[in-house]
């Protein structure tokens, strides 16, 4: 299986059984997928802060739908699933992910207060870069580890 933005599913599947283990197997988060952008220049979206700004945009005019997701960090794979079938709906390689940011805000009036956005690069040139967004509800360190995770690509347990 091919996804969206290019990853062939033959290289690494898991098996649902694999990733709900009661915490012993890979760590599996519950985000909030909020948004994703075409990163380049005649969109305008360029860094994370652009995709922010593109965000609070889309919710004054039209909104934000967003989607529960679960995202599992699985070795050197990233992987973000369907939250209530656990099937992957996009993977790509932990090295593809370049800059890595969390916007985090401690006012608890703040719709968008632990958000976490990153670019997934592609040497396939048919696949331009996307700027993914996600909200990760009441876990502020979580962000945290997870930019050390793909910045090192080093595999930390998240609670």
């Amino acid at each position: 299986m091919a996804y969206r933005n290019g990853y062939s599913g033959e290289d690494r599947e898991l098996e649902r059984d694999e990733r709900m283990n009661d915490g012993v197997g890979k760590p599996v988060h519950i985000i909030e997928h909020l948004a994703t952008f075409t990163v380049t220049k005649e969109t305008g979206i360029i860094y994370p802060a652009d995709g922010m700004r593109r965000l609070l945009q889309l919710e004054k005019t039209n909104g934000i739908w967003s989607q529960k997701m679960q995202l599992c960090l699985d070795n050197s794979w990233v992987l973000i699933m369907d939250y209530e079938t656990g099937g992957v709906m996009e993977r790509f390689p932990a090295n593809s992910i370049q800059e890595p940011t969390a916007f985090m805000s401690q006012d608890p009036m703040e719709m968008y207060n632990n958000i976490l956005v990153f670019i997934v690069t592609n040497s396939n040139q048919s696949h331009p870069p996307e700027m993914h967004i996600f909200q990760r509800i009441n876990t502020v360190p979580y962000l945290k580890l997870f930019l050390m995770y793909v910045i090192d690509n080093t595999v930390y347990r998240i609670p």
